[in-house]
């Protein structure tokens, strides 16, 4: 525990100062992603919009996979993209599940052969976070970690990639209830034309 305690701080220093002293990667999701302006959104469902992200940061992050699992209501995070036939979920210690619902991006331990980076699908309110689930990224194919910064940005991503996806599950949900509000009106209607014939 002493070791790990000393060994975290050095290797923070060390990763800044590497990240200072030479050309940190860059990455701008924001300009890249024209999927997610408003206009498109209105076009997207939900897992166009997974099936886009899981893509663009495949490509841009040059990963091997991008899985993204979402929270089902009894709390599990479920795969959702890709999609596949078995039912597949993300397990993770508590402890790392409570940084991911603060919007805290997680280096799994060097044991987690299927996944090199937990980036949390959030939901900004005010000060707080509304966990959506996780985008679990694969090993990278040039055999490069993440820099400090990219590890930012990609934190910022989720909240962006969050709230577009927010936006998506809401329009859908409403879509849902105006349309059974619209059969239920069918319905009377159709059993009052029945009564007065």
């Amino acid at each position: 525990l002493p070791l790990i305690v000393l060994f975290t701080p050095l290797r923070d220093f060390l990763q800044n100062f590497v990240d200072r002293h030479f050309k940190p990667e860059e990455i701008d999701f924001h300009g890249t992603i024209v999927e997610f302006s408003p206009e498109a959104q209105l076009m997207l469902s939900s897992g166009d919009i997974l099936k886009i992200l899981a893509g663009q940061v495949r490509e841009q992050l040059n990963v091997a996979e991008v899985d993204i699992y979402v929270e089902g209501a009894d709390g599990n995070l479920i795969l959702k993209e890709p999609t596949r036939m078995e039912f597949d979920a993300l397990s993770l210690p508590s402890v790392e599940r409570r940084m991911l619902e603060k919007g805290e991006v997680i280096v799994p331990p060097l044991d987690n052969l299927r996944h090199s980076l937990y980036i949390p699908l959030v939901l900004r309110r005010a000060s707080k976070y509304e966990f959506l689930g996780v985008i679990a990224l694969g090993m990278r194919e040039n055999g490069v970690g993440y820099s400090s910064s990219v590890i930012k940005s990609l934190r910022k991503f989720g909240a962006d990639a969050g709230k577009v996806y927010y936006i998506a599950k809401l329009r859908e949900n409403t879509g849902h209830n105006i349309i059974d509000r619209l059969a239920s009106i069918e319905k009377r209607l159709s059993n009052l034309k029945t009564d007065l014939g």
